[in-house]
């Protein structure tokens, strides 16, 4: 039973190596012992009879269908593996040097020679780190898993792991679903953007669809921003909290967890699109306004445009910028908003140098 496991290549009964053995009637994966009359026999090492009685063990509890183990360590999910155990450059290629004499130290040349571990993976690493190990053998899987683990079991319960070191599952940031800040998402799916040195990853809500992504620079793993992917479900739950439930935009903008600037962008943008219909417009009558507190909260905001440009390489904002100012009644407030206005003529100059220098 032992030689039909698809990470045996040693009879544990007669320390000897195995050989696969193709049989047309059946469907297993059956290994049978070489013929060894003319061979002389070599006693395996100490080192390589543990590891492979220890993959053999894993085997008699492995299933790959329902353990899913190619799924728990396909794609981006090896690439973070390499990151938490300090594999990759700050050029966020992966030094596979390094990683090929810290395995072959762990396990011995021995055993990685009769596993038939297969050394042009390290090239498939090089070249492509996320999707390399879609090639991967059982037994190379296992001697991965094993390395990057004390066992089998270790892995299956580990989560995806993101490099600022916060562990899955990870929460829905849908305010209006009902797992919201609740840990539900089980999976992400993960991009490495190797012009601009940057790791992106997504998390989607099973719930609600509710979609946001996390980008990571590649030099120190540092947090660079989420973003969120706001769709017209979400948009029309945020104008009823206003309309309909009488939430103040401030309110809002405070359960939400976002500038109350962007509110009113989507207030007026509903104001000249009428795509939801309000049942009270009392939403645009101010209270007495005090412009220092304006002047600040608009101020952040188009910093936080200009701060997402910076992310994106964007140089040109200033239309960002300007597209806020249509969207709402900022344009009309300039003159009240004196560090505000400062801020904008400042990326206006910017903007007419970019220009002066593309000509």
């Amino acid at each position: 039973m032992s030689h039909q496991l698809p990470t045996s290549f040693i009879c544990l009964e007669h320390d000897v190596i195995l050989e696969n053995w193709n049989y047309s009637k059946t469907s297993l994966k059956t290994l049978k012992i070489r013929d060894l009359s003319s061979e002389v026999l070599e006693k395996f090492s100490n080192k390589t009879m543990f590891y492979a009685q220890i993959f053999t063990k894993q085997s008699l509890n492995l299933n790959m269908e329902n353990l899913n183990l190619h799924f728990k360590f396909r794609y981006g999910k090896f690439y973070l593996f390499l990151i938490a155990n300090g594999y990759v450059k700050s050029t966020g290629h992966v030094d596979v040097i390094k990683l090929r004499i810290d395995i072959e130290n762990y396990y011995g040349n021995e055993l990685m020679k009769l596993s038939g571990f297969n050394e042009r993976i390290y090239e498939r690493i090089v070249d492509n780190p996320l999707i390399c190990n879609i090639h991967f053998t059982y037994i190379e899987t296992i001697i991965f898993i094993n390395f990057f683990f004390n066992s089998l079991s270790d892995f299956m319960k580990c989560n995806l792991t993101l490099p600022t070191g916060e562990i899955g599952p990870f929460p829905c940031l849908n305010y209006f679903c009902k797992s919201f800040n609740q840990c539900n998402i089980q999976d992400a799916e993960i991009y490495f953007d190797n012009q601009k040195r940057r790791l992106i990853i997504y998390f989607k809500c099973d719930q609600c669809y509710f979609e946001y992504e996390k980008i990571f620079r590649i030099k120190d793993w540092r947090l660079i921003v989420t973003r969120f992917y706001k769709t017209e479900e979400w948009k029309i739950n945020v104008l009823s909290l206003i309309y309909n439930k009488g939430f103040s935009i401030e309110e809002a903008s405070s359960k939400l967890h976002i500038n109350s600037i962007e509110i009113e962008e989507l207030l007026k943008e509903n104001e000249r699109e009428k795509w939801f219909k309000p049942e009270d417009l009392s939403v645009f009558s101010r209270t007495p306004i005090n412009w220092i507190k304006r002047d600040k909260q608009v101020l952040l905001y188009l910093k936080s445009l200009v701060s997402k440009g910076i992310v994106l390489e964007t140089p040109k904002v200033s239309s960002w910028i300007y597209m806020t100012l249509d969207k709402t009644n900022i344009k009309a407030e300039l003159q009240y908003l004196l560090k505000t206005n400062e801020y904008i003529e400042k990326h206006k100059l910017f903007n007419e140098y970019l220009y002066n220098k593309s000509k």
